[in-house]
This record gives structure tokens, sequence and C-alpha cells, in this order.
């Protein structure tokens, strides 16, 4: 039977996108595969994850990142991220998941050409690479046009949501909101959000995630600054059952952000059938597609009919567009996720 190792070390983070991505791939990669390979995961030290028994777990390590013995067992590595700090030597079998490039809207000179160059040498060690999106497809391919490596696209599974039992928060407004989830950080253009509030006084906002840094003082000082207090909401990181809430109990969901390599929000959103409002830049118009609404640049009263039209179209069928808004949101499974990853892992083990 073949072993691969997959580096789940990102998930001692959960509240990040690759933490969420390591701690679900771990979890869908369930006993039923764990039959037609041997896998191994590489896990944090500290944390007690509870995956198949089948499979086997190994504690991160400082040796394997010297050790080469430690990596011949192993017919395929594959790295969840495309900067691990942990891979085989040069000559072993890796596949690569690259899930965006976000380092070129958030870095600038020569922070930027110094993320492209350590991308390059990530790619150029690798077997394989698999992206989460045609977008981030479309951007290796365009800043490594020399780069002569395979490149599958395998769009990411969202977990199932709906199926989770909602715990409502005492801060849940009464009244109609408008919600939105995400790490804050200048990316994510929340503050696009809130002069637009301003153009809809008689609903709420509710911006979920860590706002303890400097993004999200600024944003704390935007709504101060346009004395929105009492209905832009921030509360800060929430539990799973919180956000489950806020998803089934909000009016709508918006997105305005400006670099995704995927947008996993706006699929959980529609998992609940939410209109959702989201930006028409990087891979959020292929996550979405005829099944989301978008904003086509940031000025508030823009963003605001963009809004108040949207839900108008939405009230006069809604049944309709939640089937739609639904289906869509179920192209993202992790069943289907998973078999794609199992069929690349038998290309690249033959």
């Amino acid at each position: 039977m073949k072993k691969i190792l997959i580096d789940l070390s990102k998930i001692k983070n959960l509240y990040s996108g690759l933490g969420q991505f390591s701690e679900q791939f771990g979890s869908y990669l369930n006993e039923e595969h764990a039959h037609e390979f041997e896998f191994h995961f590489l896990v944090p030290r500290v944390h007690d994850l509870h995956f198949s028994p089948l499979i086997k777990q190994i504690k991160v390590n400082p040796l394997l990142r010297w050790w080469r013995s430690s990596h011949e067992q192993y017919d395929l590595w594959h790295s969840l991220h495309q900067f691990p700090a942990y891979k085989p030597p040069r000559g072993f079998r890796q596949l690569l998941t690259i899930h965006d490039l976000n380092f070129l809207v958030e870095k600038n000179g020569n922070k930027k050409k110094a993320y492209l160059l350590k991308l390059q040498k990530e790619i150029e060690q690798a077997s394989c690479v698999s992206t989460i999106s045609e977008y981030t497809k479309s951007q290796i391919i365009e800043q490594f046009p020399d780069i002569n490596k395979p490149i599958q696209v395998i769009h990411n599974g969202v977990k199932e949501l709906t199926k989770v039992k909602p715990d409502y928060p005492k801060y849940l407004p009464k009244g109609d909101f408008l919600f939105s989830i995400s790490l804050f950080s200048p990316k994510k253009n929340f503050e696009t959000l809130i002069p637009m509030m301003k153009l809809i006084p008689n609903k709420q906002l509710v911006i979920a995630g860590n706002h303890d840094n400097k993004y999200g003082h600024h944003i704390k000082e935007l709504i101060k600054l346009n004395g929105l207090e009492g209905q832009v909401l921030l509360p800060g990181t929430i539990k799973e059952s919180e956000k489950v809430a806020l998803y089934q109990s909000c009016e709508a969901f918006c997105f305005p952000s400006r670099a995704e390599g995927f947008g996993m929000p706006v699929i959980e959103a529609m998992q609940f059938g939410k209109p959702t409002f989201i930006s028409n830049l990087t891979s959020l118009p292929e996550v979405g597609a005829k099944a989301a609404q978008y904003f086509e640049h940031f000025d508030e009263e823009h963003m605001a009919n963009t809004i108040k039209a949207g839900l108008v179209q939405y009230y006069k069928h809604p049944e309709a567009h939640q089937h739609k808004i639904k289906d869509q949101a179920n192209r993202f499974t992790w069943q289907r996720c998973m078999q794609q990853y199992i069929n690349l892992y038998y290309d690249l083990t033959q």
C-alpha cells in the first residue's frame, strides 16, 4: 500500500483559512479513503486531534527539516499550503497546494519580489501543483510562465453548516441585519461597508472576526467617526455555532474582499440560501457565479443601491432564489473535493 504524508501543521490556527482547510481536509479523509492508502498526518505537537484510527499522526519535529531518512518511507508528500515549513528534500515526490497569491496585493516592492522568488522555488521543487480556483491557476501561469509543471484545479470543499446546531448570541440584532465574517485584514476591505451603512439606516451590520489588530482598530475608528456604534456590531471571534446562528438569521451576506484564493464564507452563507453581495475581484466571481450579486466598485452609494435593489429582486421570488443559491453552494462539497485529491494521489503514485 502506498504511503502518503499530508502536512496538517497549519491546523494550529483554526481561525485562519489555512487552519480551517487543514482541519476539514483531515476530517473528511475518512476511513473509506484510509483503506486506499496508508496516510500519515503531520500535526502540531501541542494539539490533540481526533482523526480516523487508521491514520497515523506524526508530531512536527525540527529533524523533519533535515533528516533525509524520515522522508524516504513516503511515496508522496502533500504540502497543503504554498510555503510549508516542513517538506521533503529535493528529488522526493511532492504535491504542493497553492491557495492564493494574495501577496501580490498585500506586499510592495522588494517584499513582493521576495515572495515571488520563494514561491517559484517551492513550485520548482514540487512534482505537481494543485490550486483551489481557476483564478489562482491563472495567476501562477502569469507570474511563472517558464515553469513547466502540471497544475490541477481542485475547488475547496466547504463544511455543511446547516447541520450544525445554532447558538443564538445575546448580541444578535432584533431586526434585519447584514452579516460578514473573516480575518480583519486590509485586503478584506471592511472599511467600505461602514459609510455604506449610513445609507441603509433601517438595517444593522455584524462583522465577526478577531479585530484586536491594527486594521481592527481602524475599523473601530471608522465606526465611531461615522456615528454608527449602535448600527455596526463587532462581536470579535465567535464559535462555529454562533456563526451558524448569524448565517441563519441574517437578511444578507456581504463580502467586499479585494483578494481571495477562494472565498469560503460566501459558500457558507449560500448554504443557508442567503443573498450574497460580494466584490467582482479575484476568485469571487468564480465561486459566486450567477447566484451572487456583485459590487462593481466600492463607492458607498453604489454598494448601498446594489444591496437595496438585490433584496427587492430576491423578495419577488424568494423560494426560487434560495434554490438557485443553495444549488451553487452544493457544488463545493468536501466529498467531491476529497475524491479529486484521491484520484490525483493515484496518478502521482503510479
